[in-house]
């Protein structure tokens, strides 16, 4: 029986990939330095500062925490001057489906508070009961901290939460905290996302997956 859902946002609440891999490049090219987009995308829910240093290395630079710091608050300011992403249209119904059966939710994310109020307009995100962001928690994903977290604050044990993710480190997050995770193939192919326990293509499927769940 699920109680409630957790939801990550960036490529499940929104598609925000291609603005942070253009706000990446924005930062880091007069650097000389390379944004890797697949690598981004395999570590997206992770801290930022540690999406940067994985880029670099994977092309032979090192970046000590203090740099990729500054690069990650560099990149949060252009993303904010440049991304128009708006919320998957399903998301609505997926909340009504919510609102119907009683089911709590939060957003577990490894951005910051200002990204999410960018995307999500006060009205939707008034809908979550909880929102998890960078610096609620110590270990970012792949640590199941951020989503324990917004279990603890939605009031809810680990094994009653079902968790909306695509990317990697959050699947792995996910079931290190206990819980059921559905996967979306919104920015990586399904052998990616292999750790989930469904893997769906699309928001339109993921109301259809919830509704049987609830039935």
């Amino acid at each position: 029986m699920i109680k409630a859902i957790i939801f990550d946002f960036d490529g499940v609440l929104a598609y925000t990939i291609p603005f942070h891999y253009e706000a990446w490049q924005r930062v880091l090219q007069p650097r000389g330095l390379v944004a890797d987009e697949q690598v981004m995308r395999l570590h997206e829910g992770s801290p930022a500062f540690r999406i940067v240093q994985a880029m670099a290395r994977r092309h032979g630079v090192e970046l000590d925490d203090e740099t990729a710091k500054q690069y990650m608050a560099e990149r949060n300011e252009i993303f904010l001057q440049i991304c128009d992403s708006k919320p998957y249209p399903e998301i609505a119904s997926i909340l009504d489906l919510c609102d119907r059966h009683h089911l709590v939710r939060a957003v577990a994310t490894g951005t910051t508070l200002a990204n999410v109020q960018h995307v999500i307009d006060s009205a939707l995100l008034q809908r979550f009961q909880v929102v998890i962001k960078q610096g609620d928690y110590t270990r970012g994903k792949p640590w199941p901290d951020p989503f324990l977290v917004a279990a603890d604050r939605l009031g809810v044990a680990p094994e009653f939460c079902v968790v909306v993710e695509n990317a990697p480190f959050g699947i792995e997050a996910a079931k290190s905290a206990g819980m059921f995770c559905i996967a979306l193939t919104t920015t990586l192919a399904r052998e990616h996302l292999l750790q989930a326990d469904v893997i769906l293509e699309s928001h339109a499927e993921l109301l259809k997956y919830l509704e049987t769940m609830v039935l």
